[in-house]
């Protein structure tokens, strides 16, 4: 018996002017952010204010971060990055 999945990446896309005001102001990039989502994601969630919207939640720096993101059938558009305070009780974070 033969078993096949179509497996279908989806590309990451970003703003680079957002890139290089993240980079100035929060010391982050989505470069980085990309790299974390491979091998530290904690969650990815709905956006209860944007409805077209998603979030990861990811660790960086032993902190979490939120990276909200748009998802159409063949991209992942990351739009910014930000610690949350709030999130370091519900993963474990002290």
């Amino acid at each position: 018996m033969l078993i096949t999945r179509d497996i279908f990446v989806k590309k990451f896309t970003w703003s680079e002017k957002k890139n290089k005001w993240l980079k100035k102001h929060r010391n982050i990039s989505f470069e980085e952010v990309l790299e974390r989502i491979a091998d530290h994601i904690l969650d990815v969630k709905g956006n209860i204010k944007h409805k077209d919207q998603k979030l990861f939640i990811i660790e960086i720096h032993n902190y979490p971060w939120v990276v909200p993101f748009k998802e159409t059938k063949d991209e992942i558009f990351l739009i910014t990055a930000f610690p949350d305070r709030r999130l370091k009780e519900e993963f474990g974070y002290e």
